[in-house]
């Protein structure tokens, strides 16, 4: 079986190579001989790292061939069809789609987390090609709300869980000498910043790392995607008056390294809905800043909340949600170990499907003995 991946893959986000590592990982789980080919902006490093095939997700002719020498198009996982970043997101994967329909290849939509879609014009085309899907999973209950409105039977879609939860972490000394390398400090809080719209919340962030620093806790920050997380995480050192105990992450690393290292944390407080997913799937407690439905929607499955926007979060209130959070310790881990466990066997469902389709409809002739 060949496939072929389509998602935000070779930008260097954390949070969608983690997504592409759990997608990869998972097809092998269910098939080992399985051939996977990536559409990435870097699709040489995206080779390199994930022993797959690979090419470049802006050439036509390029993925035109991939399409058609593969036997389906695996979309996801992520936020790929929203318009919240902008009008380009939503015709590129759509686009993507139609054209492995257009050769002829099944689809399947792979743990996709959908919308915001605040231009109503683009409805029309996600109808169309999520109808003729053979597979649509989602990975929370207001995606699948929102794909049923659009007019997609919601007996079609299939409720599962981030692909990330199913990923391992990196072995315990690689995750020492990260530690070691950064002379971070335990107990630690880490902390997932971006720029978004105003900024005026970083303000009320690095006022409340002040805040739990007086109280022993060193502070790591997170550049889940560089080079603008960077900058993100440097004005809330910057802001911060204890800037001595704070520590700003500047290796690239894997995405097992990052679960590993947020393995570690006391505490993650997360602007990223990949910091919160990497915390859950480790169990450590999290405190949750929304700047996008997918981070409600993703803190719901934990029964829990954010602590607020980035347009209303306030130093108060996440400082009083912190501290509860890293008061409750091991009763909040073992909470989020009873909730995230079932989540885990959910994500897991996408992959499995996948493989089965292939062994259902595989003709006798071509079955390996």
């Amino acid at each position: 079986m060949h496939v072929v991946l389509s998602g935000y893959y070779g930008y260097n986000n954390a949070g969608d190579e983690a997504i592409l590592h759990a997608i990869v990982s998972s097809l092998r789980r269910f098939d080992p001989a399985i051939a996977i080919t990536v559409l990435s902006a870097q699709p040489e490093a995206t080779a390199r790292l994930y022993r797959v095939n690979a090419v470049h997700r802006m050439d036509p002719l390029s993925v035109y061939r991939a399409l058609r020498n593969a036997d389906a198009l695996v979309s996801g996982g992520g936020s790929l069809l929203q318009d919240a970043s902008g009008f380009r997101s939503i015709p590129y994967y759509a686009g993507i789609i139609a054209m492995a329909q257009w050769c002829r290849q099944p689809v399947f939509i792979y743990a996709q987390g959908i919308g915001p879609i605040r231009q109503r014009r683009f409805y029309p085309l996600i109808r169309s090609t999520f109808r003729r899907a053979a597979y649509i999973s989602v990975r929370d209950e207001g995606s699948a709300k929102l794909l049923a409105e659009l007019g997609i039977a919601r007996d079609r879609i299939e409720l599962v869980a981030d692909p990330v939860l199913t990923l391992q972490p990196a072995p315990s000394q690689e995750i020492d000498a990260i530690v070691a390398s950064h002379n971070l400090a335990a107990p630690f809080v880490a902390v997932s910043v971006r720029h978004w719209r105003n900024n005026r919340f970083l303000a009320e962030v690095a006022a409340a790392l002040d805040r739990l620093a007086e109280r022993g806790y060193a502070v790591v920050l997170l550049p889940l995607h560089p080079p603008n997380d960077v900058r993100a995480c440097q004005t809330v050192q910057r802001l911060m008056r204890r800037r001595k105990q704070t520590v700003l992450l500047d290796s690239p690393l894997t995405p097992p390294q990052w679960l590993g290292l947020i393995g570690r944390a006391a505490l993650v407080i997360g602007v990223r809905l990949h910091a919160l997913v990497f915390a859950a799937a480790q169990h450590v407690p999290m405190v949750g800043i929304s700047y996008d439905p997918k981070i409600d929607h993703f803190l719901r499955q934990l029964g829990d909340a954010p602590v607020g926007t980035t347009e209303t979060v306030s130093t108060a209130a996440l400082v009083e949600a912190a501290l509860r959070k890293l008061e409750a310790g091991e009763e909040e881990r073992r909470r989020l170990a009873a909730l995230v466990t079932p989540l885990r066997e959910l994500a897991w469902r996408p992959a499995q499907a996948i493989v089965d389709h292939f062994r259902v409809n595989r003709t006798p002739s071509t079955m390996t003995p």
